[in-house]
């Protein structure tokens, strides 16, 4: 089972998860071919990754400390565009129902890759948890979202953080 995605667009946008690459009679199959024509449809560059089965979590960092940590739950086969941006689609559990060792580890690594990186004010670290409790780092969201439905204002949420305090707390970073 394989990712294939654009390499430089976000939100899902043109993303598949491939459970067949080869056909019967070893060439590429016409799921994996569908998959690159999707990608290929928004973008001029594909990356193909394996797939890491297990759960999806985030980690948003405001100003160097973690906020509780979210696992996304979505409706469909993967947390797409659709489930992302349509309310409803997508379960979060915050804070996440996780073990203390993991948790840990997450907020460990968000806050190494956000320095990092250079994050200053905030930043949204997501990774994937496989079936067999391995961690995998996703990628760094150094401008997360900000709709009704992204993830980092449910994290500031869930410390009673509402979205106008969050917006004035990153502007106060930034000066």
């Amino acid at each position: 089972k394989v990712v294939v995605k654009p390499i430089n667009e976000g939100s899902s946008v043109g993303m598949s998860i491939v459970d067949h690459c080869l056909d019967q009679n070893g060439r590429m199959s016409l799921e994996l071919e569908n998959a690159f024509d999707y990608c290929f449809s928004v973008s001029n560059c594909a990356m193909v990754e394996e797939y890491i089965s297990g759960r999806e979590l985030t980690v948003s960092m405001l100003n160097n400390k973690p906020l509780p940590i979210i696992e996304i739950v979505p409706s469909g086969d993967f947390y797409d565009y659709k489930c992302k941006y349509t309310k409803g689609k997508s379960e979060y559990i915050v804070p996440a129902k996780i073990d203390k060792e993991i948790e840990q580890l997450l907020v460990e690594y968000s806050l190494k890759i956000h320095k990092i990186i250079g994050c200053g004010g905030y930043s949204r670290v997501d990774f994937r948890l496989s079936d067999d409790n391995k961690i995998y780092f996703l990628e760094i969201n150094t401008l997360p979202g900000f709709t009704d439905t992204s993830l980092f204002p449910k994290a500031a949420s869930a410390v009673h953080l509402n979205y106008n305090e969050l917006i004035k707390n990153i502007i106060r970073l930034a000066l």
